[in-house]
Formats: structure tokens, C-alpha cells, sequence
């Protein structure tokens, strides 16, 4: 923007001082000066113009590549929270004890049965390897950035709600368990927007009833992840990287979906290591 203003003064200069000489050599001065001023405005505003469209073309643009970027560096940091945890426990993900046939989308919910997956990333919250302020991604939409205090931490069993972490996890079984330090592991990505419009109605917000289904139409199965306006998501992997891209394909795999599921009542579960399912 400093560039194209910069050019943009030179040019208005110089049609200034071409303007000078013409009044200088004209007959007719008074008559000129009049032409000459109307027609500098009409320069000044066509100027005027062409800037205020490139700040409002810009502007848009590095609000979601500085969200894209401080997403990836949420990412990161969740990254090492894990692997501190993984190494302080055996090489194991951070998670909670959870019952076969167990709930994943119940998030805020306090009880004493484990029914959410945000409660492993809770845990790392919770025991101090990681800062709840970086489980929100920028491009999120009535997001609540919350400072938890000891009491909080100690009192609470999930995040206080959907609107507390905008990342889904890696959904783990007796199958799938283990930390993988390799790129090939999928780890945690921008919200999923399919149980997002199934459970949550795309708002983050709202907690469905115990009958819900819903089912794997083809828009599901092709869109993006909401938090950036549906262009992509931002993906961690197993060594720590993360990388934003515009597919939910990785390895092969959607890893927003359970492996030929076409519905989802929020229990299912990959079937192998190698089908990656991030939730809620």
C-alpha cells in the first residue's frame, strides 16, 4: 500500500507539473486555470479512487492471512504440548478413560462420564502444558478467549463450551492410541465441517439431542473447514509441522470422516490406524 501511494503521489506530480506548463503558454490564462483546476480534482479523485479500492480489496485479504497464520502458530504450540505429554507418559496422546460406544460431540458437558474428545485436549490445559488462549483460531466466529483460573482448572472436566476451542482432534481407540511422531500423522486440524453442520448446526454453538443423525451428502463430503471461510484448514501433524491446506484428503484419507460411514449419530470411530478422524 506505501508503494502503490508512493507511485500514485509521483504520478499526481507530475500531471501537476505538466498542467503548470500548459498555463504558462496558454493565451488565454483565466479561461485555462479554471479548465486546469477542474480537470486536476477529476485526476485527484480518480486517484483517491483507485486507492480506496486497493485498501478494500487488501484489507480482507491479510485480515485471513494473519488468521491462517496465527492459526498455524496455535497449532504448533498445541503440537508441543503433546509431545511434552506423550513424553511424560509413555509415548501416549493425552486422554481421558472412555467407555466403548462412548459420545465425542458432547463439548462443555461437566458430567462425570467422559463423552466429549476436546476433554484430551483438555487434559493438556488442565495440567498445565498448554494455554487455553491458543485452543482458538482467529478465523472462528463468536469465539471466547477465557483465562482459566486454578479453581477453574481444577473444577472443570471439558472446556466450558464448543465456543472455548475451535480445533478438532485426533478421535483415539485401543486401535489407534499411540503418539506418532512421523509427518505421517495427522494430529489436529481446523474445525470439522461436517459434524459441525450435523451437531452443531455451523454455529459452534448449539447441542443436539440424543437422536440426532445425520447424514454424508455430497456438499458435506467436499466442504472446508469454517474457521477460514471454507478455503482450506490448517493441519498438525504427527512431527510438529503444520501446513495450511485446501483439501481434507491427507494420505489419502478424510480425515474429516470415518471410513465408509455415510451417518453419524457421534460414536463412531475409525476402524485403523490409518483412517484418520478428527472430532468434534
Amino acid at each position: 500500500l506505501k508503494l502503490a501511494a508512493s507511485s500514485e503521489q509521483a504520478r499526481l506530480e507530475s500531471l501537476l507539473a505538466a498542467e503548470q506548463r500548459k498555463t504558462a503558454q496558454m493565451e488565454s490564462p483565466v479561461a485555462t486555470t479554471s479548465r486546469s483546476f477542474w480537470r486536476n480534482v477529476a485526476e485527484v479523485a480518480a486517484i483517491a479512487a483507485v486507492v480506496l479500492v486497493v485498501v478494500g480489496i487488501s484489507m480482507p485479504s491479510f485480515s485471513r492471512m494473519r488468521a491462517k497464520s496465527v492459526c498455524k502458530a496455535n497449532m504448533m504450540r498445541i503440537g508441543r504440548a503433546i509431545a511434552r505429554y506423550a513424553n511424560d507418559n509413555n509415548g501416549v496422546l493425552p486422554a481421558v478413560a472412555m467407555k466403548a460406544g462412548s459420545t465425542w460431540w458432547k463439548v462443555g458437558d461437566q458430567g462425570a462420564e467422559n463423552q466429549s474428545n476436546t476433554r484430551h485436549v483438555w487434559l493438556l490445559v488442565q495440567k498445565g502444558y498448554l494455554d487455553g488462549k491458543y485452543c482458538i483460531c482467529p478465523g472462528m466466529k463468536d469465539a471466547t478467549r477465557a483465562a482459566y483460573t486454578q479453581s477453574e482448572l481444577a473444577r472443570y472436566k471439558d472446556f466450558p463450551s464448543r465456543r472455548h476451542i475451535s480445533y478438532s482432534f485426533k478421535l483415539t481407540t485401543d486401535k489407534c492410541g499411540k503418539s506418532q511422531k512421523g509427518q505421517r500423522s495427522v494430529l489436529l486440524a481446523d474445525l470439522n465441517p461436517v459434524l459441525e453442520k450435523i451437531f452443531y448446526r455451523g454455529k459452534g454453538l448449539n447441542i443436539p439431542d440424543e437422536r440426532t443423525r445425520g447424514l454424508l451428502s455430497k456438499q458435506l463430503s467436499k466442504i472446508m473447514s469454517a474457521n477460514h471461510a471454507g478455503r482450506g484448514q490448517n493441519i498438525l501433524f504427527g512431527d510438529g509441522s503444520s501446513k495450511f491446506m485446501k483439501t481434507r484428503i491427507v494420505f489419502g484419507d478424510d480425515i474429516y470422516t470415518v471410513r465408509n460411514a455415510q451417518s453419524y449419530s457421534g460414536c463412531e470411530v475409525p476402524i485403523c490406524e490409518e483412517d484418520i478422524f478428527l472430532a468434534p
